[in-house]
């Protein structure tokens, strides 16, 4: 307990309210449960200046965290109503703006008031856009995000659909439905998606990717109804109440559900009510805000003649929206749009590879060829990036499914191909289609760039002349054994100077810095034909995020996207020259034609 602990702290804070003239007392009982709770009274011969008449006295109740003085006391003012700044349900103001950041744990609460009491109660009752559009600390007040809900039970929606539908002078509209889908032994309270939306004439109004429609298996209709305001009780139970009679006033149709949707242990899932609603989404300017009533039945464990019954309690609850589509996913890495329209073929699906197919699939990549023969060894998870649960699975196979469920706006096509390795074998007669040149006309046709994460010299080669032959971007990244260091390089069609082969070169001749190896770190796992080496996922990840965003500054800097790094190649030392782990040092280099290279001399 922070007042018993640092007991001339709370005195300060006592004698912090005394010195500004206000009265207050101690809540005993929250103090005895290790809390301190006050109830404060502001009057007009308090010494905090500039608060409007009209609210004094005010009453305010103060409870600090058992965190404090790291961070701030809340702040109630149960008996006014703000338009900003305000809490609509609890009632605390909003005296500083919500990042910790704006808190120093000096501050008493006296001068906590003093400094931002009138400030915010002024601030409180603008609502012109013109003003709150001038002041770089505002923020947009959603009002929808101060309604009780459960957190972990959303409705998963795209709501553009919805939005874009004309608005009507009635208090009340109905918009349409959707199709509601539930996880798998869905629990109460549950995750909703809302699959596909129609509107009152059961047009599509827009559908979520299909391949994360088997996710939800269980179904069941929602509607949706457009208010004037928001629903004015702030109570499940009692706005259901209030949007019927809403409806009922306003001769709007009101869709009754046929049958309840079972869940685990009993209860169901009886009506799903979607309510759009003019709100603030940034200071000044509105856009429509969201929420869903459930409408649910429960068995509650009740003991009857000493016996334990189950029985059926009927209720409301309100659900967020938690929007989905390309939109929002695109509104925090606006730089990467191009992304959207971009074919990556990625060759190579270990730690590297597969670790960077997911991040190109999370930033918004339009379609992934992922190649790659192997299957996922149980014992390589630690540095994969995926867990047990992928073991034994073809790679391409495993990232294609979870890459499909988790980025769904992302296409992704598992291709099982060994670069490199014979078409047929010593005797049998050839199948038709299946030659190397056949596969990489098909696998490269439309795509935008080859990412080669092979770690191997001879497909790497390969690759950068099967890019460089059709005229689109390579990107190579690799480690050195031990993941002492390692290499991100980029060849730019009619731009780079040099080529893959020029690079070698370089390295050879130390024009460019060669990345350290630990020559004792390759090993060989028991049953296992292939060489491997130690070394981190941690380390990994430096490699994995330097080819992704040379990739992405490749791919989206030409469209005024992802500003262009300052240069083709990074080497990357995770050590120093006696083998010491530092901090990871990258240095950046231009890929130059070298003398020796038989491509780019083609008279050598």
């Amino acid at each position: 307990m922070w007042y018993v602990i640092n007991s001339e702290r709370w005195e300060r804070e006592q004698e912090s309210l005394n010195a500004i003239g206000v009265t207050f007392t101690v809540d005993e009982g929250a103090k005895a449960a290790g809390y301190i709770r006050l109830q404060v009274s502001v009057t007009p011969d308090s010494s905090i200046l500039e608060i409007p008449g009209r609210f004094l006295p005010l009453e305010l109740t103060i409870v600090y965290p058992g965190t404090f003085p790291f961070f701030r006391p809340d702040v109630y003012a149960p008996d006014i109503s703000l338009p900003r700044h305000h809490n609509p349900v609890e009632k605390n103001l909003c005296l500083l703006p919500r990042q910790t950041s704006h808190w120093l744990p000096e501050t008493t609460i006296g001068e906590y008031l003093t400094e931002q009491l009138a400030k915010v109660l002024r601030a409180g009752e603008i609502v012109a856009a013109e003003i709150l559009q001038a002041n770089d600390e505002e923020q947009g007040e959603p009002v929808s995000e101060y309604y009780p809900s459960t957190a972990n039970a959303p409705v998963l929606i795209d709501t553009d659909g919805f939005d874009s539908l004309p608005a009507s002078e009635k208090e009340v509209d109905y918009l349409g439905s959707f199709s509601a889908g539930f996880p798998p032994q869905a629990n109460l309270p549950s995750r909703i998606w809302a699959l596909e939306c129609f509107d009152a004439n059961q047009n599509s109004l827009g559908k979520l990717p299909q391949n994360i429609h088997h996710a939800f298996p269980t179904r069941t209709t929602g509607e949706v109804y457009r208010l004037a305001e928001r629903p004015p009780n702030v109570d499940a139970a009692k706005d259901y109440a209030w949007l019927l009679e809403l409806i009922k006033q306003n001769k709007v149709p009101f869709i009754k559900p046929k049958s309840s949707l079972a869940l685990k242990k009993g209860d169901t899932i009886n009506q799903i009510i979607g309510v759009s609603f003019p709100e603030e989404h940034s200071p000044g300017k509105y856009s429509w805000g969201w929420l869903f009533i459930i409408g649910f039945t429960h068995h509650q464990s009740k003991t009857v003649n000493k016996k334990i019954v189950l029985v059926p309690v009927k209720g409301f609850y309100y659900a967020k929206a938690n929007r989905i589509n390309m939109s929002e996913l695109g509104f925090r890495i606006q730089s990467l749009k191009p992304l959207r329209n971009k074919t990556v073929a990625i060759f190579g699906l270990g730690a590297l590879g597969g670790s960077s197919a997911i991040e190109l699939a999370k930033n918004g990549t339009s379609v992934l060829r992922l190649i790659d023969f192997d299957t996922v060894g149980g014992g390589t998870i630690v540095r994969w990036p995926l867990g047990v649960s992928a073991a034994g699975m073809y790679k391409t196979d495993a990232l294609a499914k979870f890459i499909s469920e988790n980025y769904p706006y992302t296409q992704v096509y598992p291709l099982l191909y060994r670069v490199g390795a014979s078409e047929v074998g010593p005797s049998a007669t050839p199948p038709a289609g299946v030659s190397s040149e056949a596969f990489m006309d098909a696998v490269l046709d439309g795509a935008s760039m080859i990412y080669d994460a092979t770690a191997e010299t001879g497909a790497s080669h390969f690759l950068s002349e099967e890019a460089k032959k059709r005229g689109i971007h390579f990107v190579s990244v690799y480690a050195t054994p031990g993941v002492w260091g390692g290499a991100a390089m980029r060849v730019v069609p009619a731009s780079t100077k040099g080529c893959w082969m020029c690079f070698q070169y370089a390295l050879k001749d130390g024009l460019i810095p060669s990345p350290p190896v630990n020559r004792d770190a390759n090993i060989q796992a028991v049953g296992c034909g292939d060489i491997s080496f130690v070394g981190t996922s941690f380390e990994l990840d430096n490699i994995v995020s330097a080819g992704v965003r040379l990739a992405a500054s490749t791919l989206c800097s030409p469209e005024d996207g992802y500003q262009e790094l300052n240069g083709d190649i990074g080497i990357l030392s995770l050590v120093d020259e006696l083998g010491n782990h530092i901090f990871p040092k990258w240095s950046a280099h231009h890929l130059d034609t070298h003398p020796a290279c038989p491509y780019c001399n083609p008279q050598i």
